[in-house]
């Protein structure tokens, strides 16, 4: 009888010890021409990046302007995705 609420309790500690089980997933496509817009937007958890540039989300990630990040030759600036994170 003593046992029982021994293995209960070792069982209730174990059950809190686990770890949570967490689902993260980002979704990176290259945007197809021809590119009319590029916008972001964020709704609770989820942000959304259409035809956005490396460049674009460096200075909307660090909270930049664009003047404060260089020209970069090569894709920085002229490869266009559409990112949900």
């Amino acid at each position: 009888m003593k046992k029982l609420p021994l293995l209960s309790l070792s069982l209730a500690f174990s059950l809190i010890a686990q770890p949570r089980t967490a689902f993260e997933a980002v979704s990176i496509k290259v945007h197809p021409e021809p590119i009319y817009v590029s916008n972001s937007e964020t709704s609770g958890t989820i942000a959304r990046w259409t035809a956005g540039t490396i460049r674009d989300l460096i200075v909307e990630g660090w909270n930049l302007k664009y003047y404060q990040l260089p020209e970069v030759a090569g894709s920085i600036g002229s490869m266009h995705y559409d990112i949900t994170a």
